[in-house]
């Protein structure tokens, strides 16, 4: 018996491959198969919200991209995207209401509320991704009592540390002090909010006198790298 929770897809033959992929349990595994594999997955994600989201659909008709387009790993970033600051003013739902089980939000730092909503299968599966790469680096021990060592700034109370705040939630996670749930939003929380503090940082730079270079976080890799050639040699 697998020591993790058996999941279904809520059509197996709609999203048989989102299915293979996601119970796949090696996180890391990379290859021919998987790309194929991953391709197959994400069509039959692309059709499933197209068939039941009517602002995914209009999405897509709009830009004239759909699953059938997506032939290769290079095509992905072809994927008409949404920017996330759109769910902090619209509910958008592929699902119907009565079957949402959980309902995530930003921390509002920003002021508006970004909203995802969940049915069972996609946040069990979500929590499964998270267990599959505790156990592949041996995290993945519920049923032994251990200590850990954990190298990192002091998790002291109040700390603006980015990565203070992950290891403290994480490791009160290990230990059984936090459920996952509470896990997973006290984290979401300190990340919005330390990136927040992050920006409010860099802006500061900039009044004072500071140069900075703003890339689009959107544009292609290759386009990113050459921009930030182009910077250091000028």
């Amino acid at each position: 018996m697998s020591k993790f929770e058996e999941l279904k897809v809520p059509d197996p033959h709609a999203l048989k491959s989102v299915q293979a992929l996601c119970d796949h349990s090696h996180p890391y595994q990379t290859g021919d198969d998987m790309d194929a594999l991953f391709l197959d997955a994400m069509r039959e994600s692309m059709v499933w919200h197209y068939e039941r989201c009517d602002f995914y659909k209009k999405l897509l008709d709009r830009e004239g991209f759909h699953a059938d387009d997506l032939k290769t790993i290079a095509d992905l970033p072809k994927i008409p995207f949404i920017h996330a600051n759109f769910f902090k003013t619209h509910q958008i739902r592929s699902i119907p209401e009565d079957k949402i089980v959980s309902t995530m939000t930003s921390s509002g730092t920003m002021g508006q509320k970004s909203q995802m909503f969940f049915d069972d299968w996609s946040i069990k599966s979500s929590r499964r991704m998270v267990d599959f790469v505790y156990d592949h680096f041996g995290w993945f021990t519920p049923e032994t009592e251990a200590n850990y060592l954990v190298s990192n700034y002091e998790p002291e109370e109040g700390s603006t540390r980015g990565t203070t705040n992950t290891s403290k939630f994480l490791t009160k996670y290990v230990i059984g002090e936090l459920t996952y749930d509470e896990m997973f939003t006290q984290l979401e929380i300190a990340i919005h909010q330390f990136a927040k503090r992050q920006m409010t940082w860099f802006r500061k730079m900039e009044r004072s006198g500071f140069e900075i270079h703003w890339l689009d976080g959107f544009m292609p890799l290759e386009e990113k790298v050459k921009k930030v050639q182009e910077l250091w040699n000028a």
